[in-house]
């Protein structure tokens, strides 16, 4: 074994330092936002937060899913909701993954447990999770369950309640912003801003357009239950008219003898002549994008009559008006529960809804059930 002698006077050697640690230089902004706009999430992972970019992209992904089943269920605030979030959250992986390519050069990211704008959002569209990532549980659990009951609750039975969830979302997202703004880890005075000016006016115009988007949402949502809860408490019918204030309705029945029943499921009206044996009933139907045009949804119309146990044979086929909405008409000839009956379809589309008018009557020998249909088709004032 060595020893160590005293006496000597040469100098010692201290063991050089280690290598000082390189990180690795983040990537090129054109980088980032590429790769944020082709998959949600990947611009986070690329820098470095890997748990955050990973929960962009599922709940992208995720939201998108409900969205789409949402909309073929028929629960349309469920699925706007669905919709609304999967689209804030794509604005909102490009947008903050810039900002947090710019706040690793400039220590910003530091100054913070949770970054403020990033708890604001996800208290947004998560429904108080941005409570929950500062452990305000209580808040959370509060205003997250109030906005779900005004979003996907009360907007059965009254549609605008989900503009109230959504002023109530609006509130609790600055509220967690300034939170979190309270929660700054040291009062060191604020390092130097080096996002470029052009990148802070572009998110500027990001969060507008993410404000805009969820009202056109809301105008959708709205509309969506419109069409599929029809309005009928202040519909008034007296034979041979029908009016309708709340669908803009005037239909004139060419002939007397008409009598109104109590419309059922999506009927609007429905009405029955006493001696001619006919059925006249105009109903509105969801329009989805499966079944977006006039021809498709006359297709399914003839579907459904068949699975009701109608048989048909179809005579003609033609575009056609219902009152003034440019529509599609078919005219049949079959039998339903035994008896032999003569159809003609006419629907036509406004905006959500498939409004459809349904007219059989049995074989006669005369020409009034023809004569008639084209005279309530003329009659007929739709907007």
């Amino acid at each position: 074994m060595d020893s160590l002698n005293i006496f000597d006077d040469k100098p010692l050697k201290a063991p050089p330092p280690p290598p000082a640690h390189r990180r690795k230089a983040p990537r090129p902004l054109w980088q980032i936002l590429l790769a944020s706009g082709l998959i949600p999430g990947a611009g986070h992972l690329l820098l470095g937060k890997v748990r955050e970019g990973v929960a962009i992209f599922l709940a992208t992904a995720f939201s998108q899913v409900l969205a789409t089943l949402g909309l073929a269920m028929g629960w349309a605030a469920f699925s706007w909701v669905a919709f609304r979030a999967g689209g804030a959250l794509y604005l909102y992986a490009v947008g903050d993954s810039a900002l947090l390519l710019y706040e690793i050069t400039d220590g910003r990211r530091q100054l913070y447990p949770e970054p403020p704008r990033r708890v604001a959002f996800w208290n947004l569209i998560g429904y108080g999770a941005g409570y929950a990532m500062l452990g305000e549980r209580t808040w959370a659990i509060a205003a997250g369950s109030l906005a779900a009951l005004f979003h996907l609750g009360l907007s059965f039975l009254w549609t605008k309640a989900v503009v109230g969830g959504e002023i109530l979302l609006l509130a609790s997202a600055v509220h967690a912003w300034w939170l979190a703004q309270a929660q700054m880890r040291r009062r060191n005075p604020m390092p130097q801003n080096s996002t470029p000016l052009w990148l802070r006016r572009s998110l500027l115009v990001t969060a507008a357009l993410t404000l805009l988007m969820i009202l056109a949402n809301q105008w959708v949502a709205l509309a969506w239950r419109d069409a599929l809860h029809l309005r009928r408490e202040n519909a008034v019918s007296v034979a041979p008219f029908y009016d309708n204030p709340d669908y803009e309705l005037h239909l004139e029945m060419a002939s007397p003898g008409w009598a109104f029943l109590t419309p059922t499921g999506n009927e609007l009206f429905h009405a029955t002549h006493l001696t001619e044996n006919a059925v006249l009933s105009l109903r509105v139907d969801p329009r989805t994008p499966w079944n977006w045009s006039d021809p498709i949804w006359m297709n399914e119309v003839l579907k459904k009559a068949q699975e009701e146990g109608w048989s048909l044979e179809v005579d003609s086929s033609a575009p056609a008006n219902l009152g003034t909405l440019p529509g599609w008409s078919i005219s049949a000839r079959g039998s339903f529960k035994g008896q032999e009956r003569t159809l003609k379809v006419v629907t036509a589309v406004r905006g959500l809804q498939h409004i459809t008018l349904w007219y059989q009557w049995a074989p006669l020998p005369d020409t009034f059930a023809g004569d008639e249909v084209d005279q309530i088709l003329a009659g007929l004032q739709l907007h």
